[in-house]
């Protein structure tokens, strides 16, 4: 199952990792392995105010935390680079976030607020309450255009490929194919592939 989205706040999605190797579909299966995953894609519409911004990423965590296992920012969300803060965060909602900034970085904290990922191009292993889950990222729309990236993932064990972006379409060609290449990169590499963008238009212009 893949799952391509167009949204301007928070948004559930839920993705049954049994699919992809004929396993009954439940939370996890006989070894431990998480087999299904709510996600919160938190593709919020930037002000240009970096606090302002920070404050409402935050603030969508918590609602996210209702009902998510996962919280993930798109790409130079404004959160400071700020890990301990992330992990505070984790930590008191018991929620894993993935967190990037402008440099790059990337962060993954677990639900007791433990990084486990810094860095794209790296594979993690995230325990949940329902079991493990291998996490890949693709650092950012370029490189779903590069089928070596997403497979080089994939081979490192790799179940989710997140791609955090903060790319606009040309126009509906361009979408288009955006999504085309999502597709074609969950079905080469049997993986689930969120992608994670901003909303709207950008407060900075």
């Amino acid at each position: 199952m893949f799952v391509t989205l167009t949204l301007t706040a928070l948004a559930s999605v839920s993705l049954d990792l049994a699919a992809y190797n004929d396993q009954p579909s439940s939370e996890c299966d006989s070894a431990g392995n998480i087999t299904n995953v709510t996600l919160a894609l938190l593709q919020l519409s930037a002000t240009g105010d970096s606090a302002r911004d920070a404050a409402a990423g935050w603030a969508a965590c918590e609602t996210a935390a209702a009902w998510a296992d996962l919280a993930i920012f798109p790409s130079s969300w404004p959160i400071e680079c700020d890990v301990a803060a992330q992990a505070a965060v984790s930590a008191r909602l018991g929620l894993a976030i993935m967190g990037t900034c402008s440099t790059g970085q990337i962060t993954l904290t677990d639900a007791n607020g433990t990084a486990v990922l810094s860095s794209a191009g790296a594979v993690a292993e995230l325990p949940t309450p329902a079991g493990r889950l291998s996490v890949g990222v693709l650092a950012g729309q370029d490189e779903l255009w590069a089928p070596l990236a997403a497979r080089a993932l994939m081979l490192g064990g790799a179940e989710l490929l997140v791609v955090p972006v903060e790319a606009h379409a040309a126009d509906e060609e361009d979408a288009s194919a955006q999504d085309a290449l999502l597709l074609s990169r969950g079905f080469e590499n049997a993986a689930a592939v969120a992608r994670v963008n901003h909303a709207g238009a950008r407060g900075d212009g």
